[in-house]
């Protein structure tokens, strides 16, 4: 085969190969510290180090779980089976460069009845925001309130915060445990990057093909 034709392949070959590999290095950071809040608030912290990013300091997509429960009454672990007020809930998160949006606005449901406990996974590219269903939370993954594509930038190396709070005394909201998890960026196929440096592999590959026709047609006609 043609030596441009081999380049250009192998480019293109190396390109997919190495951004599927490097998608697929994903970074997950766990907390595993419970909370009770009740008319108080509290922040749990992730640090991701350069060495934890080891597909690129830029973050393409983000997801975070949350394992929580929203119960009637002021004991952990305990529902006593009156109105849990939904509304009261709220989760932030906020990158390294200090940029914040909402994973549950307070407000987001009205008050409710029978109490949650579960665990929601918030994902930009799930099918339904959280709050589809007003009248209580559900288990699953769902789109937040806000975007976690506002907190996409290009160095995910630092402290991530996830802050929790319940806003009205009485009814209490119990944190169990989270997990962050990102896909680091700095491949040649990923969105962040300049639509040119991704479409270099292809580029190589289609010019080198190209090459070789012309060469082959110039050869036959002498």
């Amino acid at each position: 085969m043609n030596t441009c034709v081999r380049f250009g392949l192998s480019a293109l070959a190396m390109g997919i190969i190495s951004g599927a590999a490097l998608a697929q290095t994903l970074v997950t950071k766990t907390d595993s510290t419970p909370g009770y809040f009740d008319d108080s608030s509290g922040v749990r912290s992730f640090i991701v180090s350069a060495a934890d990013m080891a597909g690129g300091t830029a973050v393409n997509s983000i997801t975070i779980a949350i394992d929580f429960e929203k119960f009637d009454g002021q004991t952990m672990g305990t529902n006593f089976g009156g109105t849990p007020f939904y509304n009261e809930i709220e989760f932030l998160l906020t990158n390294p460069q200090n940029v914040t949006t909402s994973l549950i606005a307070p407000g987001s449901f009205f008050s409710g009845s029978n109490g949650f406990r579960g665990v929601i996974t918030f994902d930009d590219a799930a099918a339904q925001v959280v709050n589809f269903d007003t009248s209580s939370p559900h288990a699953g993954t769902f789109r937040p309130t806000g975007s976690l594509g506002s907190l996409l930038s290009g160095n995910g190396v630092g402290t991530w915060q996830l802050s929790i709070r319940d806003t009205v005394f009485a009814d209490h909201l119990g944190y169990y445990s989270s997990t962050l998890t990102l896909n680091p960026g700095g491949t040649a196929l990923t969105p962040e990057m300049p639509a040119g440096v991704q479409a270099i592999p292809v580029l190589l590959a289609v010019g080198g093909m190209v090459l070789y026709q012309r060469k082959k047609k110039a050869a036959s006609n002498n």
